[in-house]
């Protein structure tokens, strides 16, 4: 009997190579506290404030634009950072100031 070549021989040996050059999980350099479940994350909500600010009109469609750009969340993200380490700088002048 006549040796036939199967259709999935080659996507069978495309896998093993690819298993064999597979990158090993602690050469990776991600920090996986960013990363939530859902259950993770509606436990999150409820740890954060709303708050309501008035912006000069420019700056509010240059946030609204990179909101766009960046996605869900970006806002409130983008703004409790910058707000941190403005407060941060501002608190380390007013103590240096002392």
């Amino acid at each position: 009997m006549k040796n036939v070549p199967s259709q999935f021989d080659e996507v069978n040996k495309e896998q093993k190579d690819t298993k064999e050059a597979a990158i090993p999980a602690s050469s990776i350099a991600l920090d996986m506290d960013k990363y939530k479940t859902k259950k993770e994350k509606e436990k999150e909500k409820d740890a954060k404030t709303r708050v309501s600010l008035f912006l000069e009109p420019s700056l509010a469609k240059r946030l609204d634009r990179a909101a766009k750009r960046y996605g869900k969340g970006f806002k409130s993200t983008f703004t409790s950072d910058v707000l941190e380490k403005a407060l941060d700088a501002l608190e380390a002048k007013e103590n240096n100031n002392k």
